[in-house]
């Protein structure tokens, strides 16, 4: 049985090439330390997009958490 964080199937393969430290990804990196950076850049422009969309007095759901997230990663 898997845990929570546990995957399987595709999402659990590793990205050819990482030798088995990088798991599969769109953008073909195989360095962990490419990926690091690549999901900190994604990170910074996403929290500022998010800064930009977001009006004071709006009240988030779970739409607003997933669109954040899927901008991210």
């Amino acid at each position: 049985m898997l845990g929570r964080y546990d995957a399987a199937g595709p999402e659990a393969a590793f990205q050819p090439g990482s030798r088995g430290r990088v798991l599969r990804n769109l953008l073909g990196i195989t360095s962990v330390r490419e990926l690091e950076r690549k999901e900190s850049e994604r990170l910074l422009a996403a929290t500022q997009q998010a800064i930009d969309d977001t009006r004071v007095d709006q009240r988030f759901t779970a739409a607003d958490i997933r669109s954040m997230h899927h901008s991210w990663l």
